[in-house]
C-alpha cells in the first residue's frame, strides 16, 4: 500500500462527549468557512549572551545551561528581525539553496509559502527561546521554540493569530540547511466571545493508531448556538498553498468530541478544528506526527 493511499484511512469520527453546557439547537443549515493553513517557514531569535566558556580541554560545552555563540545569535536574531519586517530577500540570504525541510519543503517551495502567508499577514512578531544547541561538524544543531503574534485576514475579517512551534534546525556557515518541526500549534480568533478553548490530542501517535482529539471551551456556553467542525490534512507542500473549505454543524456539547485513526504508513497530519459562536470564531490547527514504534520517543516537553 503506497503512502498516499494509508493517508486516505486517516479519519476523525465523532465520539461520546462528556457532559456539557445546555443549549439550543436550531434548525440552521451548515455554513462554510475558507480556513488558511499556511503559517509558513517560522523564523526564530535570541538573546544575546556572553560568549562561551571553554573547558580545561579545549571544548565548548552546549545545552541549554550554557548560552549559544555569539554568532548563532547574531544569525537567528537578523532573520527574526527581517521576518517581521517581512522583507523576503533578506530572509532568504539566511537559507542554503540546498535547504530541506522534513514537510518537503525545498528554497523555492519556501519562498512561495512565505510570500503566500504575508499576503494575509500583518503585524507580525517572532520571538523564542533555544532549547538546546550543539555543534557538529562545521555548523550548529538547535532546538528552538518560536511564538509568533499577529493579524491574519480570513474570510474577509482581521483574525488574532497565536502560534507556537518547536523545531529542530541545523546551520552551517552561517545558513539554514534543514529543519525538522517538532511540536506545532496554531490559533486564529475574531470577536469579542470568540470560544476560549483547551485543546486535547498528542503531539505523536504510532501508525494505525487510535487517539481522542477533543476541542474543549472553557467559557461558559449558556443558550448560546455553538457550531463547529473538526478537518485532518497531510502536511505536503501543496498544502501549505491551500486554502481549505470546512462544513459547519451544530454541537450538542460544549466543544468537539472525536476519535482520530492514523495511517498505516508515516506520516505529518495537520488537526484542525473551527468553533463558531455568537460574538465570535475559533480556529486551532496541531501538528500530528505519525510514526513506526521503532521510531517513537517521548514527547519533549
Amino acid at each position: 500500500m503506497s503512502q498516499s493511499q494509508a493517508m486516505t484511512q486517516f479519519s476523525i469520527q465523532p465520539r461520546q462527549p462528556r457532559p456539557a453546557h445546555p443549549q439550543r439547537l436550531l434548525g440552521l443549515a451548515c455554513a462554510a468557512l475558507g480556513v488558511v493553513m499556511l503559517f509558513g517557514q517560522l523564523q526564530i531569535h535570541a538573546a544575546e549572551p556572553p560568549s562561551p566558556t571553554a573547558s580545561p580541554n579545549g571544548s565548548v560545552p552546549s545545552g541549554p545551561a550554557q548560552p549559544a555563540p555569539p554568532e548563532i545569535v547574531a544569525i537567528l536574531r537578523d532573520l527574526d528581525a527581517a521576518s517581521s519586517r517581512q522583507n523576503l530577500k533578506a530572509v532568504l540570504k539566511f537559507y542554503s539553496p540546498n535547504f530541506t525541510h522534513a514537510d518537503g519543503l525545498t528554497y523555492s517551495t519556501l519562498q512561495q509559502a512565505v510570500t503566500t502567508f504575508w499576503k494575509d499577514t500583518k503585524n507580525l512578531q517572532y520571538s523564542t527561546k533555544i532549547d538546546s544547541w550543539q555543534a557538529q561538524g562545521n555548523g550548529y544543531i538547535l532546538e528552538t521554540t518560536t511564538t509568533i503574534q499577529g493579524i491574519q485576514t480570513a474570510a474577509d475579517r482581521d483574525m488574532k493569530l497565536s502560534a507556537t512551534v518547536k523545531a529542530k534546525t541545523k546551520i552551517v556557515n552561517k545558513q539554514l540547511v534543514s529543519q525538522e518541526i517538532l511540536r506545532e500549534q496554531t490559533r486564529l480568533s475574531f470577536g469579542e466571545k470568540s470560544p476560549d478553548v483547551d485543546v486535547n490530542l498528542p503531539d505523536q501517535v504510532n501508525v494505525g493508531q487510535t487517539f481522542n482529539f477533543d476541542v474543549i471551551v472553557k467559557n461558559p456556553i449558556g443558550e448560546d448556538l455553538l457550531l463547529g467542525a473538526a478537518v485532518k490534512e497531510p502536511i505536503t507542500p501543496e498544502q501549505y498553498l491551500k486554502r481549505t473549505p470546512i462544513a459547519l454543524e451544530p454541537l450538542a456539547a460544549g466543544g468537539l468530541f472525536k476519535i482520530g485513526q492514523a495511517p498505516q504508513q508515516p506520516s505529518r497530519e495537520w488537526v484542525s478544528a473551527v468553533l463558531i459562536q455568537q460574538g465570535g470564531i475559533t480556529i486551532v490547527s496541531q501538528r500530528l506526527n505519525v510514526v513506526r514504534p521503532i521510531e517513537s520517543t517521548a514527547s519533549p516537553r
